[in-house]
């Protein structure tokens, strides 16, 4: 695992945090047969079914013209199981796909989860996946951190404006603290959305991709931080243990790209502390 200089922080704004494990995919008639195994596997400490329709519609285009006339709407279904917890909160769940089962993490309140608390979660629970579904290998490792800022979560970074409360993008986020359109500096407005993507060549190669949307309604905005582990070609294919190992070192690498997202204004806000 790649040791990070990074930045450890006491009051991130993370709301969540999600582990996806891609495998080969699986048929769907094998897939509805092993999920109901999964889930009498599961009952008593995952009680809390959900299935959630999903539509996806992909447009053909023809010389660069979208043809609209062959759209052929698709419909999946995402498996979630809720973890039975004190007051019924939702705050850990497993989803099953077809080609990944992913583990989440949800704040709730003021009661931040652990990296250490979903990766033993996961220890406890992905070999027992891996035999349900028949699952002996896994082909990559992504890891995903969400983060949000809010009069909730950020109250530090909120402004008042002619047009109500905004948020001072350019004291709370690096990639908004140079930008200058005009002479005289201005606040920044919505919309915040964009996103990049990094190609990462270390001991670990994969993808590091920060995407940051404004929330639909009220001064909010979302900053997801997700390192993808992709197979690389001829590579071996990845245990239960080795996942759990490659997981590690999507944590640490997302611990330094956190440190180099956001501002030192930011991370002291946050009770800044050395690792």
């Amino acid at each position: 695992m790649p040791k990070a200089a990074a930045t450890k922080t006491g009051k991130p704004p993370l709301i969540e945090r999600a582990a996806l494990f891609h495998f080969h995919p699986i048929a769907p008639d094998d897939f509805t047969v092993r999920l109901e195994r999964w889930k009498a596997m599961v009952v008593e400490s995952y009680p809390d079914v959900e299935t959630v329709p999903e539509w996806t519609v992909n447009v053909p285009t023809t010389n660069g013209i979208p043809d609209f006339t062959a759209v052929q709407p698709q419909l999946s279904l995402r498996h979630r199981l809720w973890k039975k917890t004190d007051g019924n909160q939702k705050t850990w769940a497993i989803q099953c796909f077809p080609e990944r089962v992913t583990f989440n993490v949800v704040r709730k309140n003021n009661e931040l989860h652990s990296y250490a608390g979903l990766r033993s979660e996961i220890e406890a629970w992905l070999p027992a996946f891996s035999e349900a579904f028949q699952v002996r290998h896994f082909t990559s490792v992504n890891l995903e951190y969400l983060n949000r800022l809010d009069a909730a979560h950020t109250p530090q970074f909120m402004e008042d404006s002619p047009t109500g409360k905004i948020i001072r993008l350019a004291q709370a986020l690096k990639i908004f603290s140079n930008i200058r359109l005009n002479k005289a500096p201005g606040l920044i407005v919505p919309p915040y959305d964009c996103k990049v993507t990094e190609q990462y060549t270390g001991p670990v190669p994969g993808q590091m991709a920060l995407a940051i949307k404004g929330a639909q309604s009220g001064p909010a905005i979302t900053v997801s931080l997700r390192f993808s582990t992709p197979k690389p070609p001829h590579a071996k294919e990845l245990d239960c243990a080795t996942a759990l190992e490659r997981l590690d070192s999507c944590h640490a690498l997302l611990l330094e790209a956190f440190s180099n997202v956001f501002t030192e204004t930011a991370l002291k806000s946050f009770g800044l502390l050395q690792s």
